[in-house]
């Protein structure tokens, strides 16, 4: 839609994140399964939780030229907001998960208890996705 409306030789941009570059260290069992908790909840809803890394192929698919790709990966400290992204989403989608069957109250529970202590420990290490940035220009008819 993006190419569509813009006129030819417009620039297109789009930035999507990809949870494939997830990344916690220490690892942590209940980071994996809060991941794999993410994956199914927005595979239920038809969405790409690795639509990052695809950024390049549909822009192709929509006949863009000049296409270009980063990604950045961002590693946020204790006290910072999106330290706990993966975390905060997934108490938002928590109705959502419970509903569909993806994870039980109790599991849910004991993710975010166990989660939020680890995330807490100045000594680990939270890079929650990628993000991908993804340009380029729309061909002349």
């Amino acid at each position: 839609e993006m190419v569509r409306l813009v006129r030819p030789g417009g620039w297109v941009a789009v930035m999507e994140p990809d949870i494939g570059g997830s990344l916690c260290h220490p690892p942590h069992p209940a980071w994996d399964r809060l991941r794999d908790i993410f994956v199914a909840a927005n595979r239920s809803d038809g969405a790409d939780p690795y639509i990052g890394r695809r950024l390049l192929e549909l822009l192709g698919q929509a006949d863009v030229a000049d296409i270009g790709v980063e990604a950045k990966a961002d590693i946020y400290p204790v006290g910072h907001s999106r330290r706990s992204v993966r975390l905060d989403i997934g108490r938002a989608m928590r109705p959502k998960i419970l509903a569909r069957g993806i994870a039980t109250e109790q599991e849910l529970d004991e993710i975010d208890q166990a989660v939020s202590e680890h995330l807490a420990d100045p000594r680990t290490l939270v890079m929650p996705h990628l993000m991908f940035l993804a340009w380029g220009r729309k061909r002349a008819p």
